[in-house]
């Protein structure tokens, strides 16, 4: 509306022309070519006829300031309408809108958030969690998974000196009134003799997985419990003692999380990888490699409590009387050839570090990794 109304209803008048000389065009443009210089008569006229003109052109310029007021009027009815409209609409389509862009703002927000608080776990780090004989428990993060909501923690010390397993027959390398405490005995071929004797290398039956997995005061074994008889030096059995996850609180064990914790299988496995679902397991010796990439070292020496609790010789024999702080601790994979040897890490005395021990042997630590929620972990740590 606004192009017919200001390009063809107007016409330019330059600062030279006279009022005269725009009734002459208007006139021409009638079709009249009469002048102002005719006769009398055709002056008479050609006034009569500018008068017409005139007044044809004042009613066209009313009828055009009427069309335009109407116009610009009508414009700006709509125009108001339009913004009102899409004001209204606007009210309506906006929280969709920022609903639609701000699920993902929101998104992004959360994530950054979430990435922000994540990022102040790194590995390495020392944080606190649970309580083992009436200390924290210090935990070291070993590894964070990729997407940063996820982490295993090892203790940084070992916490205690347990046997992995305790020998089934209900004493240590004696078996149906026989002794088996001799080099090359028919225990060292014979499979299921050697658990009755010496204990089960089976991280999934062994006593040592069931007492970590526990957060009750009195833990239920399966098969031969941990009775100090049924060990090496009969000192340290942990029957009586309660599960390692007894001293936590309901808000850390929230955080820490079951893993799928896949073992080689031992001598009598009937599986080449058994799988179990785990809140608290040891490592295995593909998993030692976290340290590497964590820059951490594979070392650990036993706490205060730790040593106080141990009632066998094996830290001062091994570590103390050889100037180390250091001391072995044990992995819940098993030496293949064999039903009751699983491997374990040393002092560091050696180049070599990898050792094999019987599961019956009660004197060496443990040292017990778990998963956790890094969120939940960071925000216990506050």
């Amino acid at each position: 509306m606004e192009y017919f109304l200001m390009t063809h209803q107007w016409m330019s008048r330059s600062k030279d022309d006279s009022y005269e000389n725009i009734l002459d065009c208007v006139e021409d443009i009638a079709g009249n070519n009469g002048s102002a210089k005719a006769g009398s008569k055709g002056q008479e006229e050609t006034k009569s006829h500018r008068s017409r003109v005139c007044a044809v052109s004042a009613l066209a310029a009313s009828a055009v300031i009427i069309l335009a007021a109407i116009g610009f009027l009508i414009y700006g009815i709509l125009s108001r309408d339009n913004k009102d409209d899409i004001k209204d609409k606007g009210q309506e389509r906006l929280p969709v809108s920022i609903t639609n862009g701000g699920t993902n703002n929101d998104k992004e927000e959360e994530d950054s958030t979430k990435n922000e608080e994540i990022s102040k776990l790194s590995l390495g780090d020392t944080v606190s969690l649970g309580t083992y004989l009436d200390k924290e428990i210090s935990w070291r993060v070993l590894k964070i998974s990729d997407d940063g909501r996820e982490a295993v923690l090892v203790s940084r010390d070992i916490i205690t000196m347990k046997a992995f397993d305790a020998a089934e027959g209900g004493e240590y390398n004696k078996y149906d009134g026989k002794d088996y405490w001799k080099q090359n005995t028919e225990a060292d071929t014979d499979m299921e003799l050697q658990i009755k004797v010496r204990g089960n290398s089976d991280w999934s039956l062994s006593n040592i997985r069931t007492w970590l997995n526990s957060d009750s005061e009195t833990v239920s074994y399966e098969g031969q419990a941990p009775l100090a008889g049924t060990m090496s030096d009969k000192k340290n059995g942990y029957n009586t003692e309660a599960g390692f996850l007894n001293g936590f609180t309901g808000e850390e064990l929230s955080a820490i999380k079951t893993t799928v914790v896949e073992t080689p299988g031992n001598a009598l496995a009937k599986d080449n990888i058994i799988k179990t679902e785990d809140r608290v397991f040891l490592l295995s010796r593909a998993e030692l490699k976290w340290f590497e990439e964590a820059g951490m070292s594979v070392l650990a020496k036993p706490t205060e409590e730790a040593r106080s609790q141990d009632a066998t010789d094996w830290y001062e024999a091994y570590s103390v009387d050889i100037g180390m702080e250091n001391f072995y601790w044990l992995l819940r994979e098993p030496v293949e050839d064999s039903s009751s040897k699983i491997y374990c890490v040393g002092d560091g005395y050696t180049e070599e570090n990898m050792f094999e021990r019987q599961a019956g042997v009660e004197g060496f630590g443990i040292r017990p990794a778990i998963t956790v929620d890094v969120n939940k972990l960071i925000e216990l740590q506050k």
